[in-house]
């Protein structure tokens, strides 16, 4: 699955058992800019696996990167308070790890 969207390029990949052998794969890269006073997340964006309400969060079975290269807002996991996400912040997402995070609403992000 290949979006793109003004300033967002995602695309989803299907793992194959021959990836599987390697032992690590990469099931989505892009970015995804998230304009001020726009819901979040966009649910005509991501498969129903990576679909999230901000104030129940969710759980993956996989490990994210998230780069945040404009804007703010938070990051909160079962492991690590809420915290004040700023351009140029790194977090990682854990396997099996209750998170949420999102975009202040005023200000909007760029997510890679």
């Amino acid at each position: 699955m290949i979006l793109a969207h003004n300033s967002t390029s995602l695309k989803y990949l299907l793992e194959s058992s021959r990836d599987l052998q390697w032992g690590l794969t990469i099931s989505a890269a892009g970015n995804l800019l998230i304009e001020p006073n726009t819901s979040y997340p966009n649910w005509s964006l991501h498969p129903n696996k990576y679909l999230f309400l901000q104030e129940k969060g969710r759980i993956l079975d996989e490990y994210q990167l998230i780069y945040i290269s404009q804007g703010k807002g938070y990051f909160v996991s079962k492991n690590y308070k809420k915290t004040e996400i700023h351009a140029g912040n790194l977090f990682i997402l854990f396997p099996g790890e209750w998170h949420s995070f999102g975009p202040e609403r005023k200000s909007g992000w760029h997510e890679h």
